[in-house]
């Protein structure tokens, strides 16, 4: 490993690990402050801050499936590693760093409460929102740049991964140009 490839792994490695502390930090707080159950308005019927567990992923999904949500989480985490190893394009690293920082933060909370502690709340009128926590938008903001990244930013000759790489042969496209498939003569 060349020195400015372990520079980067060290640079990624603490910003992963600052926003993992950041996320438990907080959550850590809104247990210790705010009873279960309760909120606290910032702006009334608009935005609380309220002490709320999830036992499973966004909006509810898979509820009590702790086990299964937690090993979808690793995988996940796994293969992002690998995808932060080969990407040559920083707002990509960037995304995938934020979402693998918010994927450990939720997963820290599984494997030692068994449930996540969510606690921003919204209601738009009659609506109540889903509650979150910091983990939750680590994860949205990358998949919000990842989207606007691979729809609006990059350009087709940008090489997104390293040459040679699993990411570089199954996840780019080569694209043909009409008249590619004709014969030579």
């Amino acid at each position: 490993m060349k020195k400015p490839a372990i520079i980067r792994s060290i640079i990624y490695t603490a910003i992963c690990i600052a926003l993992v502390l950041l996320d438990q930090f907080v959550k850590w707080l809104i247990t210790v402050e705010i009873p279960y159950g309760h909120a606290v308005p910032v702006i009334e019927d608009f935005f609380s801050i309220s002490h709320v567990l999830n036992t499973g992923a966004a909006w509810g999904v898979f509820a009590d499936h702790t086990w299964m949500l937690s090993c979808v989480t690793l995988i996940a985490c796994i293969l992002l590693t690998y995808l932060i190893s080969v990407s040559t394009h920083k707002w990509f690293t960037a995304s995938y760093l934020m979402i693998i920082s918010g994927a450990i933060g939720n997963l820290v909370d599984r494997i030692f409460r068994g449930e996540v502690v969510d606690f921003l709340s919204f209601r738009f009128g009659t609506y109540d929102f889903p509650s979150f926590n910091v983990a939750d938008i680590c994860i949205c903001c990358g998949c919000f740049l990842l989207m606007f990244l691979v729809l609006f930013a990059t350009k087709a000759e940008h090489k997104l991964f390293k040459e040679g790489s699993l990411a570089a042969r199954f996840l780019t496209s080569d694209k043909k140009t009409e008249g590619d498939d004709a014969p030579i003569q």
